[in-house]
């Protein structure tokens, strides 16, 4: 027997999605773990549940999961975790998650990923006996795949998208009621004219002038070209580079005597981010949320990575999330990175 669980959590009382709670606890949770999302159903022996949550309120990445039973674990067995419809079975044959467990973290080589608002997170249960399941995914509040500490937002705050493209990160920021500053060197993208973010078509880098931008095939590839670097089976145009102290003067209603303190800074700028870091100018944005990307410069020594990481520590940043894993079919790298302000948290 197989019990489909899927409407928005409505499997049994406990279930039931409680939009105004999920707000809160997005807020609550801090930069470990943003938010807990919890679960139960109450099952007869051998049913197979399918018992969901609904995202409501923000991207989600799970990263550690918990379950238990009123049989102290041995009345149930987990078949398959689904974050936002990829089945998160174990990448090792012999630790499938199908053995019940009780109060510890599932680890087994299990490799979560993000859900977008308004998929599901789903959990497939086997009942052994009769009992009532529970669980727990805690995890990370994720916009655009960009980690960043939602606690840190303050009401009107100002926040720099670097590599804005498809303004994703942009408008869930702007949702949020904060002021965007959104930038990208393509001249193909186009402002969309958003409610509360001011669209610029320049490239960020350490020094400011003109530079050769890389009009890749894929759009997702484009970049500046390094001093010196060739383009190859791709044409190149010449783009205005900003400085971040640059930025200031081009943003309404600021004072220019005065550094801008930005809630965040993203960077998602295919390999510019190495020399955007190094010479980071100080204390400026309570966190720095940076994609990495080995593969558009080549790989990095770990040298490259402790000089950025030292010279931010200076600032007072510390070192939330910097972990390589394979996204994007472009193999291993520090894809989202978060570094926070220490004495804004």
């Amino acid at each position: 027997m197989t019990s489909d669980a899927k409407q928005d959590g409505d499997c049994c009382p406990e279930c039931k999605v409680d939009v105004e709670k999920e707000r809160q606890a997005l807020a609550k949770f801090g930069t470990l773990y943003q938010r807990e999302i919890e679960f139960a159903y109450s099952g007869k022996a051998g049913e197979v549940a399918r018992v969901s949550r609904r995202l409501e309120v923000a991207l989600f990445r799970g990263e550690n999961f918990w379950a238990d039973d009123t049989l102290n674990g041995r009345g149930t067995k987990i078949r398959e975790i689904n974050i936002g419809g990829k089945n998160r079975r174990p990448s090792q044959a012999d630790a499938a998650p199908t053995v019940a467990f009780h109060r510890n973290p599932l680890g087994c080589g299990l490799r979560f990923d993000t859900a977008q608002e308004g998929e599901t997170i789903e959990v497939v249960v086997e009942f052994i006996e009769d009992c009532t399941w529970s669980a727990m995914m805690a995890g990370k509040a994720v916009l655009s795949e960009h980690t960043i500490d939602v606690s840190l937002l303050t009401p009107g705050g100002m926040v720099l998208d670097v590599g804005c493209r498809d303004f994703s990160f942009s408008r869930r920021m702007a949702a949020r009621g904060c002021k965007v500053v959104a930038m990208d060197a393509d001249s193909t993208v186009e402002d969309p004219k958003i409610e509360g973010v001011q669209f610029l078509c320049a490239a960020l880098s350490d020094k400011p002038g003109r530079r050769n931008f890389l009009m890749h095939k894929d759009p997702q590839a484009r970049r500046l070209l390094r001093s010196g670097e060739l383009a190859r089976d791709a044409e190149t145009v010449s783009v205005n580079v900003f400085t971040l102290d640059e930025i200031k003067w081009r943003v309404p209603g600021s004072d220019k005597a005065l550094s801008i303190t930005w809630d965040v800074v993203k960077l998602d700028v295919e390999g510019a981010e190495y020399s955007i870091l190094r010479a980071w100018p100080g204390p400026i944005a309570r966190q720095i949320s940076v994609e990495f990307h080995e593969h558009c410069y080549g790989k990095q020594p770990d040298s490259s990575y402790e000089e950025i990481i030292a010279r931010l520590a200076g600032f007072g940043y510390e070192v939330v999330q910097h972990e390589r894993d394979a996204r994007h079919c472009a193999g291993m790298n520090y894809w989202d990175s978060l570094f926070v302000l220490k004495e804004t948290r």
